[in-house]
């Protein structure tokens, strides 16, 4: 039997990470739309999250896919549904 934890209908790639804070950012897709969409949620305490929004630049900095280049920037990439491979900065 599943615990009570958490759930997030439709939704799948997620992706933790943890600021230096202790903020939780879960990101993940969100397949209850035609196109599916990119979504972040955040948690003080790892048990009661914000409602799921559109990942901000402050956000991304906790992504975990990214990867810091020798340049200094940081570059995330995304595998989409059509197997196309991106990247943003």
């Amino acid at each position: 039997m599943p615990d009570l934890g958490l759930r997030v209908d439709k939704a799948s790639n997620p992706a933790a990470s943890v600021d230096k804070a202790g903020q939780v950012y879960l990101f993940f897709h969100d397949r209850s739309n035609p196109r599916p969409q990119k979504l972040v949620t955040t948690s003080r305490d790892g048990l009661r999250f914000t409602p799921a929004r559109q990942p901000t630049r402050q956000d991304s900095a906790n992504n975990p896919r990214r990867v810091l280049l020798p340049d200094g920037l940081w570059r995330s990439f995304h595998l989409g549904m059509n197997g196309e491979m991106t990247s943003t900065t």
